[in-house]
């Protein structure tokens, strides 16, 4: 899976992904922007996988 971006990566504080910078266009109530990085590492850990994040210029790549 490859995403572009605009280069600038922000984690949380001992996050194991990087936070999303999607701005909603309705602010007071949250909307969901695909599956997430978050779900995608929760089933590869549930199937005994892993996931890896590569951050390239304007692409952020997860395998």
């Amino acid at each position: 899976m490859e995403n572009s971006f605009d280069g600038k990566v922000i984690w949380e504080d001992g996050g194991i992904v990087p936070m999303t910078t999607k701005q909603s266009d309705l602010p007071d109530i949250l909307m969901e922007h695909g599956i997430g990085l978050k779900n995608v590492k929760n089933v590869a850990d549930h199937y005994l996988g892993d996931m890896d994040i590569k951050i390239k210029t304007m692409c952020l790549k997860s395998q």
